[in-house]
């Protein structure tokens, strides 16, 4: 089950949301994302290395620089899959980025990580044997 609380700044209170469930089209959405992840963090430490070894050539330098500024784009895509991933008109970016605090950028990886964890639980249940 997914679970998000939300500060909502015009009423003062904090709001709980949950999802028991996580549909296929919403794990495409979330294997999708971590895919992306993974191949921009392999291509980090793969220029990361050349650069330490002064091998890096131009063209790599720049797709280098180009990687390290991706974090907003990266947070941008973990809000619209957590608002995929909630099915409810209340969980919206707008929420998101008013109702958490700055570390929220973990809040919406576990989140992630949930989802991804919840369909995997699914597939192991014993009834699915």
């Amino acid at each position: 089950m997914l679970k998000i609380d939300l500060y909502d700044p015009e009423s003062g209170e904090t709001m709980h949301y949950e999802q028991p469930r996580t549909s296929m089209g919403d794990m495409r959405s979330v294997l999708s994302f971590d895919e992306k992840q993974q191949k921009n963090d392999a291509k980090k430490r793969i220029l990361d290395m050349k650069l330490k070894n002064g091998t890096l050539t131009a063209k790599e330098e720049k797709e280098y620089v180009s990687l390290f500024g991706t974090d907003g784009e990266q947070l941008k895509d973990m809000e619209d899959i957590v608002v995929k991933l909630f099915h409810n008109p209340k969980v919206t970016t707008k929420s998101i980025d008013e109702g958490l605090e700055a570390n929220g950028a973990s809040v919406l990886g576990k989140i992630i990580q949930d989802a991804a964890g919840g369909a995997q639980a699914d597939a192991n249940h014993p009834a699915k044997k």
